[in-house]
């Protein structure tokens, strides 16, 4: 199991149906890093369980890149959604989808910092195919922990939002 199986998770998760508006809007509702989300979730998919001063301490190794890198990649590109360059369209297009090209390409780094600092924290085997139940489970008391650790205070309909994001976490191996 390497940084590139959660990275796989979080983009076939991602994809299924209404996950992406769900996690849009814990981001903008809630200051949600989504990146830290689907990490939440992912632990649970290999059957662990992390409290909030677990995923503090996770996220903290990936926190200065989010801020630093993540979040102005982003800036841009939504800037860019609002300029409007009549005389070159297809230039600032173009600028914007490479702009969004590295931000992905940045959300992976931050990814790929979480795995390692899980790693250190739960050793080597950190993901492995057991085919156990509990992983649901697992991915929602993990998801509930990181906005508990964020203060955030999801209403009921966002609470069922995550319940349907953490329903979806198939157990390692399936």
């Amino acid at each position: 199991m390497d940084s590139f199986d959660f990275w796989r998770f979080s983009l076939w998760l991602y994809r299924q149906d209404g996950v992406a508006p769900a996690c849009l809007h814990l981001q903008e509702g809630h200051g949600v890093d989504v990146n830290i989300l689907l990490f939440s979730l992912w632990l649970g998919h290999c059957g662990k369980t992390a409290d909030a001063a677990t995923l503090a301490a996770l996220s903290t190794e990936a926190s200065d890149w989010h801020v630093a890198v993540v979040l102005p990649l982003r800036a841009v590109r939504r800037h860019l959604k609002t300029v409007d360059q009549p005389d070159i369209p297809e230039a600032s297009t173009s600028y914007r989808d490479r702009i969004k090209a590295d931000e992905i390409h940045a959300e992976q780094i931050e990814q790929r910092l979480l795995f390692a600092a899980a790693q250190r924290r739960f050793g080597p085997g950190l993901c492995v195919a057991d085919g156990g139940d509990g992983h649901a489970d697992a991915a929602l008391a993990n998801a509930l922990a990181y906005l508990d650790l964020l203060g955030a205070h999801p209403s009921a309909e966002e609470a069922a939002l995550i319940a349907q994001l953490a329903g979806r976490v198939p157990p390692a191996g399936a």
